[in-house]
């Protein structure tokens, strides 16, 4: 394992980027070309990971949708990062692919394309549920629908290497879904 301060240091071309997406490409995760990419908000990341960064961006013929840039610069790391990514309509984040983005001024990555989830993460969108009006049959509600959305991926046979709050995006509220 090669330590990520190591990672970020090695540098990758965008062919190079292109090459792992085209590696990892598969129904659900198929190459977006960069030019669709409008604008990107790298002013206030919505999350950031061990592995990845999100990013707020807008999509040509899409709108708003998030941008998962992976961290590392090793072509295996990425690689592996992102055969890891599971899309199962109705139960994980919609997917739209993947593309190479310019981060940090010069640095070529690769990042994975995927719906935006306004409301954050499952920790964040709990942690203060009086400025949300959730009552606790609410908070229980939610948590039951995620368990069940959980009950889901393991009937599909998808394992989940980190599970945790942060990691669980929330799209809508009121038990929508």
């Amino acid at each position: 394992t090669v330590a990520m301060g190591d990672e970020l240091a090695q540098e990758l071309s965008e062919a190079e980027c292109r090459r792992i997406c085209a590696q990892v490409s598969r129904p659900g995760l198929s190459y977006l070309d960069t030019n669709r990419i409008i604008s990107i908000n790298f002013e206030r990341p919505l999350g950031d990971g061990a592995y990845c960064v999100a990013y707020r961006a807008e999509l040509e013929g899409v709108g708003q949708i998030a941008l998962r840039i992976v961290k590392s610069g090793l072509a295996r790391e990425v690689i592996k990062e992102l055969k890891q990514n599971v899309s199962i309509r109705g139960t994980t984040v919609e997917t739209y692919g993947v593309t190479v983005v310019k981060w940090r001024g010069t640095t070529w990555r690769v990042a994975q394309v995927m719906e935006l989830c306004e409301l954050g993460n499952m920790d964040d969108f709990l942690a203060a549920p009086e400025q949300r009006g959730l009552s606790l049959r609410s908070r229980v509600g939610i948590l039951r629908a995620a368990l069940r959305k959980l009950c889901e991926l393991k009937r599909s046979r998808v394992v989940w290497r980190d599970l945790k709050g942060q990691n669980m995006l929330v799209r809508r509220q009121d038990g929508e879904d």
